[in-house]
Formats: C-alpha cells, sequence, structure tokens
C-alpha cells in the first residue's frame, strides 16, 4: 500500500509526483515533460490526474493504479478545470468559464449533473473535506461584495447550508457587478465594478488591473476598500490578458516562471520511467496518518 506522494521539480516548467510505499519502492505517475503540470488523487485502486498533457484548459483522466500507461479521459464542460475531488464514487469538478464558477458532480462513467453557478461577480473554491469516503462536499463562496462563508452540499440530496461562524462581519454595504467591454483588437475584457449603494454620478472611480503569469486578480472581499466605498468611491477591477481569469491564460501560465521544488532522486516505476536526478535536499511538507505529500528540492541533471 502505498503512503506517500512526491512532488518534484527541475524547472519551472517540470513537474513529476511519485508515489512511495512504506519499503520505499516509487511509482512514477507521469515523467516529467516539458510544460506538463497535474494533480492527483487517489481512490480505490485509482488514480485520477487533472492534466493538461492534452489541452491547456486541462482534463481530467483516471487508470489503475497497476496500469498507469492505460487513462481514461472524460468529457467535460467547456471552460478550465480549476479544481476537483473524489466524494465516495463521485467525482466534484469545479469549472470556471468567463469568471463564473459551476462546481459538477461526476459518477462514473460519465453521469454529470450540475451542483451550484455562481452568481455575478461572486467565485466558488473547494474547501477541505476531511472525509473521503463522506457525501458532503464543502465549499468557499466568496465575493469583493462579501466575506468568504464556508458551505456543505449533500450530493445524494442537493441540499445545500452554510456552516456558521464561518463568515467575517461585513463593515458596509457593498454591490458588485461584471461587465465587458471590446479592446481595441476586438477582444473582450471583463471588469469587475464594487460600489456603495448610492454613490454621485459618474462616482469617482480607483481602477486596479494586472495581466501577468497567468496569476488573476483576487476578487474576493477585502475590507481595505471600506473607507473609500464609504465615500462614495467605485473600485473596478480589469481583468487584462495575460492574469488568470479567462481561458486564453492557461498557454501563458504554462510558462510563466514559478518558485517550485526541483527534482531529485533515481529509479521508480511504472508511468513513464524515470532516469537519475542529483539530489539537493528533502522538505516535508506534512506527516500524518495516510498519505503523506514531499516536495524535494534540487537543480539540473546529472
Amino acid at each position: 500500500m502505498f503512503v506517500g506522494s512526491l512532488i518534484s521539480e527541475l524547472k519551472s516548467s517540470l513537474l513529476e509526483i511519485r508515489l512511495i510505499n512504506a519499503d520505499g519502492h516509487q511509482i512514477v505517475i507521469s515523467q516529467r515533460q516539458e510544460g506538463h503540470h497535474y494533480r492527483i488523487r487517489l481512490a480505490d485502486g485509482y488514480v485520477y490526474a487533472l492534466t493538461n498533457r492534452r489541452q491547456s484548459d486541462y482534463e481530467l483522466a483516471v487508470a489503475r493504479l497497476e496500469q498507469l500507461n492505460d487513462w481514461t479521459y472524460y468529457e467535460t464542460p467547456p471552460g478550465t478545470i480549476r479544481d476537483f475531488e473524489i466524494l465516495g464514487k463521485a467525482v466534484v469538478l469545479l469549472i470556471e468559464d468567463h469568471l463564473i464558477s459551476t462546481l459538477y458532480e461526476l459518477r462514473p462513467p460519465g453521469d454529470l449533473s450540475t451542483l451550484l453557478t455562481s452568481s455575478q461577480a461572486e467565485t466558488i473554491s473547494l474547501s477541505t473535506n476531511q472525509d473521503p469516503g463522506s457525501n458532503q462536499v464543502r465549499i468557499i463562496r466568496s465575493g469583493p461584495h462579501v466575506p468568504d462563508q464556508v458551505e456543505v452540499i449533500d450530493l445524494l440530496t442537493g441540499e445545500r447550508k452554510t456552516l456558521p461562524d464561518t463568515s467575517s462581519p461585513v463593515t458596509s454595504q457593498r454591490i458588485a457587478r461584471q461587465e465587458w467591454y471590446k479592446s481595441r483588437d476586438g477582444t473582450w475584457v471583463p471588469m469587475t465594478w464594487l460600489e456603495p449603494p448610492r454613490t454621485p454620478n459618474p462616482p469617482p472611480v480607483l481602477i486596479t488591473s494586472y495581466g501577468a503569469y497567468g496569476v488573476p486578480l483576487n476578487r474576493a472581499y477585502q475590507p481595505q476598500w471600506g473607507p473609500l466605498l464609504d465615500r462614495g468611491f467605485a473600485v473596478v477591477q480589469i481583468h487584462v490578458r495575460g492574469g488568470g481569469e479567462l481561458r486564453e491564460h492557461a498557454q501563458v501560465a504554462q510558462e510563466a516562471p514559478r518558485a517550485r521544488a526541483a527534482a531529485v532522486g533515481a529509479g521508480g516505476e511504472g508511468g513513464d520511467g524515470l532516469g537519475p536526478r542529483r539530489r539537493r535536499s528533502v522538505a516535508v511538507r506534512g506527516a500524518v496518518r495516510g498519505p503523506v505529500r514531499v516536495a524535494v528540492r534540487g537543480a539540473g541533471t546529472s
């Protein structure tokens, strides 16, 4: 039985994950490949992977642990897959398309249903689910106009409830909306508006923008905007190309320099095989009963 995973990387565009059992035996999920990024979940002898090997928006694939050269890819709705979780017999997918987050339930071999779609200017993220066998998924609903709140969705009944004492107090009432504007080259660019209920016409506006390395602007609740909003200002975020909000960002994100652990180690079986690497240091990110994730730092190849 495998009790850990090792993430290693030579540079920003190379990633590799290994499973390690108690005897130190290693299985490579997928050999490092230029530009290939992926993350995995293990459940009932299967490996589920979110991978950009075939397309930049990522795909969900599954393989038996003992047959890592035979992957099956699922058909998923349009958009970028941001995250996924395995709960019982279901795969919960979080897909974002044009700044709208949608949560789906996928039950193999391919039954797909919609659990939740975010409203305008809101975002959804998957929260920590401590029991993989549970039929309940935890999400975090956030937005520039409301503090983060944790909700629980029952996959069997569809019932949703907000967990108490998970939200920060709202300092002032806010209104958020999204608008799309056409740039000079014809590309539609989204903007997130945040304003108080009553503003001068036109109101003074603070504009923020960022578009680089596939990193999106923070669209969560930010208390620091309170003093401006209380004085009648509007705050506008322009989600320019190069950030992480639109589907065009994916290739930019793959090529962006990122500080990650570098690869080491040798040997290993499964996946695509692996050659020798120069060892530097090992940093243990967590040690608990069950899966353990280890990041190994180093640089270069031998």
